[in-house]
């Protein structure tokens, strides 16, 4: 059971909200980054998992040692 943080609140979506349905591949190192960024998140308990369908976006930014970084 995830303990309640201060800053945790509801996310309300509105009526007319649409639920958008185009999907980008990603790389196999690239979709890895995105688990691994996932798991990390949620033993931190910065997130959590959730009931909705809706998909957020996620870039990657490339940094000086040749890797890239998941924004």
């Amino acid at each position: 059971m995830l303990t309640k943080k201060i800053w945790d609140h509801a996310i309300e979506m509105k009526e007319e909200f649409v639920l958008r349905k185009e999907v980008y591949l990603l790389s196999k190192e690239e979709r890895e980054e995105v688990y691994k960024f996932i798991e990390e998140q949620l033993k931190k308990e910065y997130i959590r998992l959730l009931r909705t369908l809706q998909t957020i976006l996620v870039f990657f930014v490339g940094k000086k040692n040749g890797k890239k970084q998941i924004v």
